[in-house]
């Protein structure tokens, strides 16, 4: 995914670069045409994106409580684990009892 992604990034310039009055009405139509696919293709790689890394911090808790129980849970433990800022993890639950409720 991160080939497709970056083949998306590097057309979406090359379609930018270009968007400057030098093209016709017509290739000027088709390039915006392209920017709208690359958007929305954007959108559904970061919706992916966000959906498995929810669900990987809802498995990492789920280890958290098994092995010390629900009052050990720690957030900041989740991100270490997975390699984050501590502050990442707040965009995905804003507190220790949202993850829990979302258990």
């Amino acid at each position: 995914a991160v080939c497709d992604i970056r083949e998306l990034q590097s057309c979406r310039r090359a379609v930018l670069s270009k968007l400057d009055g030098s093209l016709s009405r017509e290739r000027q139509s088709l390039s915006r045409a392209v920017l709208s696919f690359y958007d929305a293709a954007m959108a559904g790689v970061r919706e992916r994106a966000r959906i498995e890394t929810v669900a990987e911090i809802k498995r990492l808790a789920r280890e958290q409580i098994a092995t010390a129980g629900a009052s050990a849970l720690s957030l900041r433990q989740i991100s270490r684990d997975m390699g984050l800022v501590s502050s990442a993890l707040y965009r995905y639950f804003p507190s220790r009892d949202e993850l829990l409720t979302a258990l």
